[in-house]
């Protein structure tokens, strides 16, 4: 079965109707590649952790993509004679591409491998992996949750993660659940893990049975959770959330605590770092990778 890619080069303002036009004719899902959009929120008041600015070196024109499967002559003539009847003397550029047959159920497995750290080794779930002497593993799915082992964010949490045994863990945001499980795997006395995304739920239910982790983990909020209190707390997300949480995470962590924070951009990072300096934390260890920046401070 042959899958064909079909761009449709316009104007911005007519980048919605030709989308809806695609959908109308039988597309399953459209992208948008339009510099107009991305220049727009480059200048809203509002910061933004991170925009592709790859995109402004991008026409001036948008472009429609989407993806058919088999007779794509039929699909761009059921557009043209739809574009024609509501916008009648409107032409665009079309261009038909086929794309190459690939299994992507399984495709995208190919660009996993096992990822090392000073502390564990992240292997995904369907690689059969040899474990060294005095190795500790944590088996992986990823599934649709953010958190790998493959992002700078998350590595670098896995290499700031100070001495477990006997803590309590709290891993906010905890995604695939990688740190949490890590924690857990590493010597935690406990582990608490929550996320506002289901699937992130799921996925990190799934991989925490996979690793027999012992861990609780559930949908929520960690600041409606008043009782939860960690010695070492994991918070891998932007620099935004991480300021909205800052004050209120204190109560949250015990005297003497650790708090792992990654997920920064480095344009943020004196931003972050100077609001939990101001709120009383001491900075252990400061990490950077590319263009991310990570840090484990100290409680009291």
């Amino acid at each position: 079965m042959d899958n064909f890619e079909i761009k449709i080069e316009t104007t911005h303002d007519l980048a919605d109707t030709v989308s809806a036009i695609l959908f109308s004719v039988g597309a399953e899902g459209v992208s948008v590649i339009d510099k107009a959009d991305v220049n727009e929120v480059l200048s809203d008041s509002s910061t933004w952790d991170y925009v592709d600015e790859t995109v402004l070196n991008e026409p001036e024109n948008s472009a429609v993509l989407t993806t058919v499967v088999e007779n794509p002559d039929e699909f761009i003539s059921a557009f043209n004679q739809t574009l024609n009847l509501l916008l009648p003397g409107v032409s665009v550029n079309i261009e038909k591409r086929k794309l190459e047959n690939l299994d992507w159920s399984t495709e995208w497995r190919k660009n996993y491998k096992p990822i090392k750290t000073s502390k564990i080794t992240v292997v995904p779930s369907w690689i059969d992996y040899s474990v060294s002497d005095g190795e500790k593993i944590i088996k992986l799915e990823p599934g649709m949750a953010f958190g790998t082992g493959e992002h700078a964010t998350t590595r670098m949490c896995l290499e700031l993660t100070p001495t477990l045994n006997g803590k309590k863990v709290l891993d906010v945001g905890c995604g695939s659940g990688i740190l949490g499980i890590s924690a857990d795997i590493l010597g935690a006395n406990s582990v608490y893990m929550c996320d506002l995304d289901k699937q992130c739920i799921e996925a990190a239910k799934k991989n925490a049975e996979m690793n027999n982790s012992a861990v609780r983990i559930e949908q929520a909020d960690l600041l409606t959770k008043t009782y939860e209190i960690g010695d070492v707390i994991f918070a891998n997300l932007t620099a935004d959330i991480l300021l909205r949480l800052s004050e209120g995470i204190i109560n949250h962590l015990s005297n003497g605590g650790k708090l792992i924070v990654s997920g920064i951009i480095d344009s943020r990072e004196n931003e972050v770092l100077n609001k939990f300096l101001s709120l009383g934390f001491t900075l252990d260890e400061r990490r950077e990778e590319g263009d991310w920046r990570a840090f484990r401070f100290s409680w009291k």
